[in-house]
């Protein structure tokens, strides 16, 4: 029972991260094809990390928005739910902020949390239909872990009683151009 833990509980939902949804060609083949869970528009070839940001590989077609090939691919397998990186400052996010599966899991719990991550916020929408769908008095963290993350946060993040800027340092290192831009970004 969440009541009876006596520790705060947070739950994480992943906003616009882009997640791999299906895999079309692995390691089997001699490239990597997938599927992501949202659609993109971005410059290409363009290199895509994965692993944390160690690995990477070089996309050269996206069909359909989501349908990603690559030539080659990665050194190491990549699987069904893991997160991809693209560092292009062209990218282009698509979708709903909320996809089918985290308005799911958002339904089954929000009567029982209190406490609430928000991955990938880049816009003030996010959090606001976010808030909406949780309710006004709940603690909301917003989890900036990209470029648009930190623009959105010099330039447009407004103020909210019950809403936190958390810098998620793992994602938000490998989108950073260079390492040591965390410490800047760390401050903001």
């Amino acid at each position: 029972n969440i009541k009876k833990a006596n520790v705060p509980l947070w739950f994480d939902i992943k906003g616009m991260q882009m997640r791999i949804k299906e895999i079309v060609c692995g390691t089997e083949h001699d490239h990597l094809e997938f599927i992501l869970n949202r659609p993109v528009k971005v410059n290409l070839p363009c290199p895509v990390w994965f692993k944390a940001g160690e690995d990477c590989a070089k996309l050269i077609e996206i069909k359909d928005g989501t349908h990603f090939i690559f030539d080659g691919g990665p050194k190491n397998e990549v699987k069904v739910g893991e997160s991809i990186h693209i560092r292009n400052p062209e990218l282009q996010v698509g979708g709903d902020t909320f996809l089918d599966y985290e308005l799911e899991k958002i339904d089954k719990i929000k009567g029982h949390f209190d406490n609430w991550y928000l991955s990938y916020v880049y816009d003030q929408s996010h959090v606001d239909e976010f808030r909406e769908i949780i309710g006004h008095d709940k603690n909301v963290v917003l989890k900036i872990e990209n470029q648009a993350g930190l623009k959105f946060v010099a330039d447009d993040y407004i103020e909210n009683e019950n809403v936190y800027l958390m810098a998620a340092r793992g994602d938000l290192y490998v989108e950073l151009k260079y390492p040591h831009e965390i410490i800047n970004a760390c401050k903001l």
